[in-house]
This record gives C-alpha cells, structure tokens and sequence, in this order.
C-alpha cells in the first residue's frame, strides 16, 4: 500500500474550514443515531468518531499507512468503542451481513473499484442494515 505522508499530514488542516462551515454538521446530522455494529471504509484521519454516539461498535477500514497513523491518534477521544484496520474498502475481511451501517464518507472518489467497494458494502451489510 502506498502511504501519502504529506497529503496525510496536511489533510485535516486542509479541509478544517469546510468542516467547520458545513461538514461537521451533515456528518453529525446523518452519524449520530447510526447504531449497532457500524462499519466506516475510508476512514481516513477520523473526522467522523466524533459523530457516532449510539453506536456499539466502529470498525474503521484505513488502507493507508499514513492516514491510519492519525486516525489511530483520535481513537481514544471516541465516544463509542473503535477498532482500526487496515482493509481496503475492495477488500474487507469481515463476514457476510456483519454490520447493521456501512458508511462511505470522502472515499469513492479515491478507491481503485467503486463498484467493487459498493459490492463488499452491500454483502457485510445486515439485510436490515443502513
């Protein structure tokens, strides 16, 4: 896996005034009553641990070294229980109909197989999940 320590390094100061402006609060409006066993692919520095309040479990999926490295340093200021792995959002490790939410926030854009990543979603997916 490549690791883009830069971008890495950079990214949250980058995009600190959007999520001041508008992301933090569609983050918080569509993650706060998410629930259950939740799975985040993408989950880049952790801007959305923040937003999960009722949920069980978090596993965030970060395939980048870098990325990881920063995500894993917000972990302890979650307010739910997280696990960081480093699965590709083409790529999961977890069993069929294993989460109650999939969440996809800022990554389809950078994923080699979108199609690929939507597929893995839809199959770790409880039927009832979201």
């Amino acid at each position: 896996m490549r690791q883009h320590r830069i971008h890495a390094a950079a990214y949250d100061r980058m995009t600190g005034p959007l999520e001041r402006a508008v992301l933090s609060q569609r983050r918080a409006r569509l993650l706060t009553a998410v629930a259950g066993q939740v799975l985040d692919i993408g989950a880049g520095t952790g801007a959305n641990l923040q937003h999960y309040q009722q949920a069980s479990q978090v596993i965030a999926a970060e395939p980048d070294p870098a990325m990881r490295k920063r995500l894993t340093a917000k972990v302890a200021t979650a307010r739910v229980s997280v696990e960081v792995t480093s699965d590709t959002a083409e790529s999961l490790r977890h069993a069929d109909a294993s989460f109650d939410a999939v969440v996809f926030t800022l990554v389809l854009c950078s994923v080699n197989s979108p199609d690929r990543a939507l597929a893995e979603a839809r199959r770790v997916l409880r039927p009832s999940g979201r």
